[in-house]
């Protein structure tokens, strides 16, 4: 589903059709690869900036990237909220608070190891 503003009827709808328990609502976007690659880039960028730093404090610099590696992670993170304990008999109560699903920020992240040449 696209579109998340039809997604109170979808599940109002599931609940009327008979179902007691929705679990597992996951939420993703349709430009993850866009979002984890530009979160990766900056994940390099802020390893070199890091690795200056500390440099710096030793009175050095960096020079050529020895290694990189990327540290896996999932894939992303959903804040919001939603109401999982939707039942037939509450379906009443459930209406009357809306909306039932409410968006929420994705968060896409990247992180990654890199070890430089001291100078």
């Amino acid at each position: 589903m696209r579109d998340i503003s039809r997604l109170d009827g979808l599940l109002e709808g599931l609940v009327k059709a008979g179902g007691n328990r929705i679990d597992s609502i996951r939420y993703e976007t349709s430009d993850l690869r866009k979002y984890r690659d530009q979160a990766r880039e900056l994940a390099v960028k802020a390893a070199r900036d890091k690795g200056e730093a500390l440099a710096h404090a030793l009175g050095q610099g960096i020079g050529k990237a020895q290694s990189i590696e990327e540290v896996p992670e999932s894939a992303y993170f959903y804040n919001g909220s939603f109401n999982a304990g939707i039942s037939n008999d509450g379906l009443a109560a459930e209406k009357a608070r809306a909306p039932s699903i409410a968006p929420g920020q994705q968060t896409i992240s990247a992180s990654v190891v890199v070890s430089f040449e001291l100078m």
